[in-house]
């Protein structure tokens, strides 16, 4: 019989017969149930509908449409969130982790335990797939979706009980002293911790060190950490993209003018294909924003240097016959007709980040649209183009075109799918349709195009969703090889739960 907490997960996740259900917006309207379902029996759809209900209506009279945007669930790769955590921890000076007798590794592998252990455990419990007893007895512990040490140490070995209990005593929050806009991942009840969401423990836990180490440092360490996690950032955006492209330079400089050296930060070269990527690795998160003016102005702050430095050498390419940039020693020449500007962003922008030409007008540029994509998304693209044969210049290049033609029409709010739309223009997407019967230059200037994606049995599937399923697969591949070295995972717990799910 499956228990409270059991319940909530799943229903949360949309795993089993939820599948299809209505996305939850947040979990703090599961912990609301969670709390008052210890006391009486509860209904948990009746409360969820009331309070998503409640939650809609409210920003819809106050007119907040962005806001509403940005509350939407999209898909999320569950270990790509590793990295950037990885990004975060490992960019705090040591200086800090002494004063506070902790480390990074203990955070980065203690997080790392939690999601595996949380990830075989619902894979267990709701996929349906056999598992034999040794798996079951070196993968699974507590199956009411609560943990302890026990269930860390099944993962990694080497975790101890003042470890865990440190640990948790930083980021683990006690249910009955949480409100709604303190944005929680990770959960106490009685001292025993417990999540409700992989990837949004994994969001939390992103964001709550920089926070600690944020609200403890000093002037000093937090400018070391703001420019470690930059190189970091842009030293992961080059390590990634030269996987899948023929060339792929870092930290290049070119020369506008006599007087003037500007530098680069990744650039992507093939054939006569150009893209420059300006990556940016400033916090940005909606949660807690409750205008739409002050949502568009955090955007803005987030993304106007990108923009600036994209247009400048988006203005020297246009201007110079032949372009030259030096890369140390090297020199990268050649002439583009039309390259490729993108703003790469560390923290997801998806809601808004196909449409930011349109939200900000003084970014849209006439001769040469620049893009903003998360890290995240430009990874599973990638992945998807490799895989599909298909040529990620092509897809950007016919972005460029739709902005030019629509400056004002918003598209999907999310990349993956308008990706999706655009590489298979020749299976008849809906947008390849109304670009072929005309219907886009009939539309408002200020339209709305939002995609629908149906199988052969008439059920929804998000392109956005499988590709990154598809990404989260292609780590996970990774951590099974190297997870002992890079995360101090049992090779156990590794053996078991590749011969369980079968990858490979």
């Amino acid at each position: 019989m499956e228990g409270l907490l059991e319940k909530i997960y799943k229903r949360y996740n949309q795993f089993g017969e939820y599948e299809d259900s209505f996305a939850v917006l947040d979990q703090y309207t599961m912990i609301r149930i969670y709390k008052e379902g210890k006391c009486q029996p509860v209904n948990i759809e009746t409360i969820m509908k009331a309070a998503e209900i409640q939650k809609i209506r409210n920003m819809v009279d106050a007119h907040q449409e962005l806001l509403f945007d940005s509350m939407m669930t999209q898909p999320k790769s569950v270990f790509y969130r590793m990295y950037l955590l990885e990004i975060v921890a490992r960019a705090i000076p040591n200086s800090f982790y002494e004063r506070i007798d902790f480390k990074a590794d203990s955070i980065v592998e203690i997080t790392m335990a939690i999601t595996l252990y949380y990830w075989g455990l619902q894979t267990y419990r709701f996929s349906g797939m056999p598992i034999s007893d040794s798996e079951r007895r070196n993968l699974i512990g507590r199956e009411d979706f609560y943990f302890g040490i026990s269930e860390i140490q099944k993962v990694r070995g080497k975790t101890t009980k003042d470890e865990l209990e440190k640990y948790l005593s930083i980021f683990a929050k006690n249910i009955d002293e949480i409100k709604e806009e303190d944005g929680i991942g990770l959960y106490e009840d009685g001292g025993v911790p417990f999540i409700i969401c992989i990837e949004e423990y994994l969001d939390y836990m992103i964001f709550v060190v920089e926070r600690y180490f944020r609200d403890n440092a000093n002037a000093q360490e937090y400018s070391y950490y703001t420019d470690e996690k930059g190189s970091s950032f842009e030293e992961m955006v080059y390590g990634i993209t030269k996987n899948f492209v023929q060339e792929n330079y870092q930290t290049l400089y070119y020369y506008p003018n006599d007087k003037q050296k500007i530098e680069l930060d990744v650039l992507l070269k093939d054939g006569e294909n150009l893209a420059i990527l300006e990556c940016k690795s400033g916090t940005f998160s909606s949660h807690g924003v409750d205008k739409d003016d002050a949502l568009k102005l955090q955007i803005h702050n987030k993304t106007k240097k990108a923009y600036s430095s994209l247009k400048k050498v988006s203005d020297y390419l246009k201007k110079t016959g032949e372009y030259s940039f030096s890369c140390g020693k090297e020199k990268i020449v050649g002439r583009v007709t039309e390259p490729i500007c993108i703003h790469v962003s560390m923290y997801p922008m998806d809601f808004i980040a196909s449409n930011m030409y349109a939200l900000f007008p003084e970014y849209f540029e006439e001769s040469n649209p620049i893009f903003t994509i998360s890290m995240e998304h430009l990874f599973a693209m990638l992945l998807d183009a490799k895989k599909s044969k298909k040529d990620i210049f092509d897809y950007w290049k016919q972005r460029q075109k739709d902005i030019l033609q629509h400056p004002g029409v918003y598209y999907d709010n999310n990349e993956l799918d308008l990706y999706y739309e655009i590489v298979n223009s020749d299976k008849g997407t809906m947008l390849a349709e109304l670009r072929k019967q005309g219907i886009l230059e009939q539309i408002s200037p200020n339209a709305r195009i939002v995609s629908s994606f149906h199988n052969e049995f008439g059920e929804e599937t998000r392109p956005a969703l499988w590709m990154l399923r598809m990404l989260d697969t292609y780590i996970l591949l990774g951590i099974l090889e190297q997870g002992k070295n890079w995360y101090g995972v049992n090779k156990r717990y590794l053996k078991n739960l590749e011969e369980y799910i079968r990858i490979g």
